[in-house]
């Protein structure tokens, strides 16, 4: 186990929980694999489609619109994968279940419903009360790269 930050405060989790949360990682990580996996191919196969002449305007903005999405879902699922494997190191290191800003046990409902908490709910108010609610218009607003130099008077 490595050196802590804050001393462990609270009760510690039984071996018995700490295997149960391990599977329930195990079961998750499986699942958002498989979907990382499946979308990714999706878009490179989307990727590898032609540009088309479409009709209109209305169906191009409909494939963009798509494409964007599907592009969003697949990096809202690696961050998730990601966070779960932080989950999985921090339990491998004996720090799973220790909030990362106060050192105190989270609440035992609270990991169970969310798997990849890394604070206790105190710690988590504070720390969203703190953050900027809306993020710039580019952070959101991912044009497609195949769409490059299509003519739009066309």
């Amino acid at each position: 186990m490595g050196a802590r930050l804050f001393p462990m405060k609270g009760k510690r989790m039984t071996k018995e929980q700490l295997s149960d949360f391990r599977e329930k990682l195990d079961e998750h990580l499986s699942h958002i694999e498989t979907e990382v996996t499946e979308l990714r191919a999706d878009l490179l196969k989307t990727a590898e489609v032609q540009p088309m002449f479409f009709r209109n305007w209305m169906d191009h903005a409909r494939i963009e619109g798509d494409l964007n999405t599907r592009i969003e879902i697949h990096e809202l699922k690696r961050a998730c994968r990601s966070q779960l494997y932080f989950a999985l190191a921090r339990l491998n290191a004996g720090t799973f279940g220790l909030c990362q800003s106060c050192g105190e046990q989270i609440d035992f409902r609270r990991l169970k419903a969310q798997l990849a908490a890394t604070r206790c709910v105190g710690c988590q108010k504070t720390e969203e009360a703190e953050q900027v609610v809306c993020r710039p218009a580019e952070a959101w607003i991912k044009p497609a790269q195949r769409w490059k130099g299509f003519n739009w008077a066309s």
